[in-house]
């Protein structure tokens, strides 16, 4: 996990964002749908930027991917994708299962 490598193996601190991370997850995704269901492309484009740059230092890296692919066609065409949204969330869910697991084999890891 890149944010373990750069925190010099603190363990404690990286099981924390990411945690903080998956608990977040649910609030991002309201408000991520609530903006799509607006067509509120700059209120999209706001939370896709919150979860590209979290998911791109915890090396959740098809999630980090999804979020800048969405904002890149936001950002070209001023206008919300609901279906690509829906995947995106879709993704994220699925990331945030495999990073409390991850965190869950790292709590129980001797020291």
């Amino acid at each position: 996990m890149r944010l373990l490598r750069e925190l010099a193996g603190d363990v404690p601190a990286g099981v924390r964002f990411l945690t903080d991370f998956v608990r977040a997850w649910e609030g991002r995704v309201a408000r991520l749908l609530d903006a799509a269901e607006r067509r509120d492309p700059e209120d999209v484009t706001t939370v896709l930027l919150s979860v590209r740059t979290a998911s791109g230092m915890l090396g959740a890296t098809a999630l980090s991917s999804a979020a800048s692919d969405l904002e890149h066609r936001i950002a070209a065409t001023h206008q919300v994708d609901g279906p690509a949204v829906r995947r995106l969330v879709e993704v994220g869910t699925a990331s945030c299962h495999e990073l409390a697991d991850l965190a869950h084999r790292l709590e129980a890891a001797p020291a």
